[in-house]
């Protein structure tokens, strides 16, 4: 999970590892099942940080290399699904808070602006809600925090 927050150390001995089939763990050595194969996930394409993951590593060619990079958007049946099931005394809400980050998220993404909508804003708005928070509070609290005026601007919300 997340191989951008890797430590360049730790991703040199997986490049080795992934290279050679085999493994040095404090046990032993460890060949690589013929099947085996390796998923990793990151924010990043490997070009290091950008404005919205600003600690993330560079990755370098050798590890790049070695992966197929597959983009996986946003499933928001699945999003929709986990919101209510944390908020079940407040489905009116939850789908009112899912309706605003959806929209926010593809304001976002249209205009490529540096700020992020993701499930778990609406996933912890949602368990917010169910302990009784207004959803004016949850969306200021989960979803609109930190947001410049001009991104507030861009997004079409009022200041």
């Amino acid at each position: 999970d997340e191989i951008d927050c890797g430590h360049p150390g730790l991703l040199a001995e997986l490049n080795q590892a992934l290279a050679l089939g085999i493994c040095a763990f404090a046990d032993g050595m460890v060949t690589a099942h013929p099947q085996f194969r390796l998923v990793a996930t990151a924010n990043t394409y490997g070009a290091g940080g950008d404005r919205r993951y600003v600690g993330r590593q560079a990755l370098d060619a050798a590890t790049l290399d070695r992966f197929t990079l597959l983009d996986v958007p946003v499933d928001e049946r699945l999003e929709h699904r986990l919101a209510l099931a944390h908020a079940p005394s407040q489905q009116d809400a939850v789908v009112q808070l899912l309706a605003t980050v959806r929209r926010l998220r593809a304001t976002a993404e249209e205009k490529n602006l540096p700020v992020m909508f993701s499930p778990r804003a609406s996933i912890e708005g949602a368990k917010l809600l169910e302990a009784g928070v207004p959803l004016a509070k949850v969306l200021q609290w989960r979803v609109l925090r930190g947001l410049s005026q001009a991104h507030r601007s861009a997004l079409g919300l009022s200041p």
